[in-house]
């Protein structure tokens, strides 16, 4: 195995422990965000902290993905 096999390991690895669902009602106090212009998805999994969940939004034009809520 080389070093790009075993980093593809690590990344199908990481996809399939993730948790996505789709939020159909955003939590209080997330800025950032628009419902008009973007999907939004927690993302959380065996990797995350307890309890902890990161939200992610997709926009519905461009595909394009990016963390929500702040904190870049």
């Amino acid at each position: 195995m080389n070093p790009k096999a075993a980093e593809q390991a690590v990344r199908l690895h990481l996809a399939a422990s993730l948790d996505v669902r789709l939020v159909c009602d955003p939590p209080e106090g997330l800025y950032g965000f628009d419902p008009e212009q973007e999907f939004l998805f927690a993302v959380g999994g065996r990797h995350s902290q307890v309890g902890g969940v990161e939200y992610l939004a997709v926009s519905k034009r461009t595909g394009a993905v990016r963390k929500a809520g702040g904190g870049e």
